[in-house]
C-alpha cells in the first residue's frame, strides 16, 4: 500500500515505492537495458556529430584562411636593443633571432648581424642608416634593406610587361652576356627576397629579373580570390621568361623560394617550351601542400584539453576545405608527373623548417635523382643561405658550371 502525507501545510505528496530487482520480469530489464543502450550510442553519435562537424568546419576555416586567403599583414614581433658599439649588437631577447645571417630592421636605419657568441652578442656586419640603443628592431631573413640601390647601390630598373591578367611587374638588373636569372619569391613576400643572391649574379654578370605576380599588392588578383600554389601563377612567370627572351635571353635560370618554387615546378610541367630554361633552383619549395598541412596538425592541439589534433579530423577539416574552395588535393602535389622532366634542379631545404616540411622535397629528390640535387641544411624555412651563405653559393657556383 502507497500511503501519503503533507511535507508542508497545504502540499498533499506521493511516498515512493521501492520495487525490488527480483520483481522486475528479465523481459522488461532487458527492454531497459537496449533502451538505456540505444540511449548511449545516439548520445555518443551525437557527440561524435558535433565534435567532427564543429571541429571539422572550424579547421577548415584555419586552412582556407591560413593557406590559401591573403588577408591584411599582422604587426611583426619587434626586440629592442640594449647594447650597440662599433662591431657587435645586443638585444633584449637573444633568442628571438635565428642562427646565421639576419637583418634588423629599425625605424631609422637596418643592421646586418652574424652568428650569436656565448654572451648573447651578435657581430655587425653591415650598417644602413641609424641604429640606436633602445630602437625596437625586426628581425628580417633577407638580411638586406629595400632594393638593390639601397642594400648594394647597384642601378636597376622597375619594368613592366603583360600577363594574363594585367600588367605585371620586376626588378631587372643588367648583365653582360645572355643568361639571366628570374626570381620568384614565396607566398606574401616581396622581390626583396632575391637580394641575398643578387651580388652572386652580378658578379657573374648574369641579367636579374626579381618578378611579381598575381595577387602581390598592386597587381591583379587571382580570379578564384586565392593563392593556388603554381596552378596559376607559372602563367605569370611564363610571362616574365618571354620578357626576358624578347630582350635577349638565350640562357635562364629559375630560382623558386617556398611558393615561388612551386610556381617554378609547375612551369616546368606545364609550359609549352622549355628550350631556353637551362635549370632550376629550388629554396624550401612547397612541393605537397597536403602534406604540408598534415605537418601542421600534427603539431596542433585542441583548445582547452591540450590533446594532440586527430588525424581523423584533420581528414574532415580538408574534405571540408576541399569542397569550400572547389579544389582536388591531387593539384597541389608537385611531385607528381616528372617523367619528362628533362631540366637539372638545385634543391636546398632545411630540416629545422617548421612553414613547409622538408619530407615532400625529399620524395621529389628520390623521384628524379639523376636531375634533382638535394641540399639539407640545419636551417629554417628559406634560410639556408642565413645559416651559411659562402656554402650555399658555394654549391650553387658548382651547380651551374656543371649545366650551363
Amino acid at each position: 500500500m502507497v500511503r501519503g502525507g503533507y511535507d508542508r501545510p497545504g502540499r498533499w505528496t506521493m511516498a515512493r515505492r521501492t520495487i525490488p530487482a527480483a520483481a522486475i520480469p528479465p523481459e522488461r530489464a532487458a527492454r531497459r537495458r537496449r533502451r538505456l543502450g540505444r540511449r548511449l550510442v545516439a548520445l555518443a553519435a551525437a557527440a561524435l556529430v558535433v565534435f567532427y562537424g564543429a571541429g571539422g568546419w572550424y579547421y577548415a576555416d584555419e586552412i582556407v584562411d591560413g593557406a590559401f586567403v591573403l588577408g591584411p599583414e599582422t604587426a611583426p614581433e619587434t626586440i629592442t636593443v640594449v647594447d650597440l658599439d662599433e662591431a657587435t649588437v645586443l638585444l633584449d631577447r637573444p633568442d628571438a633571432v635565428p642562427p646565421g645571417v639576419q637583418g634588423l630592421d629599425g625605424p631609422n636605419g637596418y643592421l646586418q648581424v652574424g652568428a650569436v657568441d656565448a654572451d648573447g652578442r651578435r657581430p655587425v656586419l653591415r650598417r644602413w642608416g641609424e641604429v640606436e640603443v633602445g630602437d625596437p628592431v625586426v628581425v628580417d631573413a633577407h638580411a638586406l634593406p629595400g632594393d638593390p640601390m639601397e642594400a648594394f647601390r647597384y642601378p636597376f630598373v622597375e619594368v613592366t610587361y603583360p600577363g594574363e591578367l594585367g600588367d605585371l611587374d620586376a626588378w631587372y638588373l643588367r648583365g653582360n652576356g645572355d643568361l639571366w636569372m628570374i626570381f620568384v619569391h614565396g607566398r606574401g613576400g616581396s622581390k626583396a627576397e632575391a637580394l641575398r643572391l643578387l651580388p652572386f649574379a652580378f658578379d657573374r654578370g648574369y641579367h636579374a629579373l626579381a618578378v611579381g605576380y598575381r595577387n602581390d599588392p598592386g597587381l591583379p588578383a587571382d580570379p578564384s580570390g586565392t593563392t593556388r600554389y603554381g596552378n596559376t601563377e607559372w602563367r605569370d612567370l611564363a610571362a616574365a621568361v618571354d620578357h626576358a627572351r624578347d630582350r635577349g635571353a638565350r640562357r635562364i635560370v629559375l630560382v623558386g623560394y617556398s611558393m615561388g618554387g612551386s610556381i617554378v615546378l609547375r612551369y616546368l610541367q606545364r609550359a609549352p617550351t622549355l628550350r631556353r630554361i637551362v635549370a632550376a633552383v629550388l629554396d624550401a619549395p612547397m612541393v605537397d601542400l597536403e602534406a604540408t598541412i598534415d605537418d601542421h596538425a600534427r603539431r596542433t592541439t585542441l583548445p582547452l584539453l591540450g590533446l594532440p589534433l586527430p588525424r581523423s579530423l584533420t581528414a574532415v577539416a580538408k574534405a571540408v576545405a576541399a569542397w569550400r574552395l572547389r579544389i582536388s588535393w591531387d593539384e597541389f602535389d608537385l611531385a607528381d608527373d616528372w617523367a619528362d622532366l628533362h631540366t637539372p634542379i638545385l634543391l636546398f631545404h632545411g630540416t629545422a623548417d617548421e612553414t613547409v616540411p622538408v619530407g615532400p622535397s625529399r620524395r621529389l629528390a628520390g623521384l628524379r635523382p639523376d636531375l634533382v640535387t638535394l641540399v639539407e641544411t640545419d636551417a629554417g624555412h628559406v634560410e639556408s643561405w642565413n645559416v651559411d651563405p659562402d656554402a650555399y653559393e658555394g654549391e650553387l657556383a658548382a651547380f651551374l658550371d656543371a649545366h650551363l
